[in-house]
């Protein structure tokens, strides 16, 4: 299977030589169409085209088509001057179409895309939403950033959303937004893509926690299911609030659980520091406006009797 910079490079590839050909073809419809007898005048034409196309970047987004510049100041041209001047304008099409290719590349990847659902919302399949998701974006290595599920207390879901990172290279990464749709029985994507530099991830690594991989998460969340992911059983409905991120955690055990082997253990005070995903479940009732009644901590992936210096 081949590597998201696999991938890129190819694409470059190819697009490099869909350029190099409409290049030619173009520059030899221009020769013969306005061409007239001149030494080595097709050469000359090359050089024209280059002139046009030739660019400086001074940090703008899109570089600065100089050459073009220098054409119109500096250039005044008489012998076969139609298809000279036909050479440098092909020569600027080509910059602006190699410039705006990346951004047309970007507005299609960017494009909202959705994903039918396929489950009953009271028994939601976690783990095969992300096989489909995986299948239809061909998704690697995604860290969980940020996740809230409001589910009643039969399990019923009733409102998703989640947010995910992927870095697909060194340079790149992707900023992918997921929510459910109940109206129209589908999820909408949202992705975006950053570019940043190697010596700043390396930076950002080193000061950031770890992030759970979402695929483990939403296996191990189909596998407890929700109805045991509850403070309680007597309230209106639950919301569940995950931020992604290990931690340590030394506070108050009362409604602080762990989860492990599939099963839900309470948390105790000899378990301390524990490390793990923190997952906030608060239980509402509905009455006269929804507010808070109790509210529940649980870890998953949970180490415990963690040092201060470990996790």
């Amino acid at each position: 299977m081949k590597s998201k910079l696999e991938e890129r490079k190819e694409e470059y590839y190819i697009v490099s030589i869909g350029l190099f050909l409409l290049h030619s073809i173009l520059l030899i419809f221009i020769y013969h169409l306005w061409g007239k007898e001149e030494e080595h005048l097709f050469l000359k034409m090359i050089g024209f085209t280059i002139l046009g196309a030739f660019t400086l970047n001074f940090g703008t987004n899109p570089p600065i088509p100089i050459g073009f510049i220098v054409y119109l100041l500096f250039f005044s041209i008489t012998k076969n001057k139609a298809a000279k001047k036909g050479a440098v304008y092909l020569g600027l099409f080509l910059f602006i179409l190699g410039s705006g290719i990346p951004f047309a590349q970007k507005f299609i990847f960017e494009y909202p895309r959705h994903l039918e659902v396929v489950q009953e919302y009271d028994d939601f399949d976690f783990a095969d939403h992300w096989h489909r998701m995986q299948d239809r974006f061909d998704l690697r290595k995604a860290e969980l950033h940020r996740l809230r599920l409001i589910y009643d207390k039969e399990g019923e879901v009733s409102e998703f959303v989640y947010y995910f990172k992927v870095r697909e290279t060194n340079d790149r990464r992707v900023d992918y937004r997921v929510e459910l749709s109940l109206e129209d029985h589908h999820f909408t994507v949202n992705r975006r893509i950053h570019h940043t530099q190697q010596t700043y991830n390396f930076i950002h690594h080193l000061n950031r926690n770890e992030h759970t991989e979402i695929g483990r998460f939403f296996n191990q969340l189909e596998e407890v299911g929700l109805k045991e992911i509850q403070p309680d059983n007597e309230y209106h409905f639950y919301k569940i609030d995950v931020g992604g991120e290990y931690y340590r955690f030394a506070g108050n055990v009362r409604r602080a659980y762990y989860i492990r082997n599939k099963d839900v253990h309470p948390l105790e005070e000899e378990d301390l520091t524990v490390y793990g995903v923190g997952m906030s479940v608060t239980g509402f009732d509905r009455t006269e406006g929804d507010y808070l009644k109790s509210r529940a901590l649980y870890f998953m992936d949970a180490a415990l009797n963690v040092d201060e210096e470990e996790g």
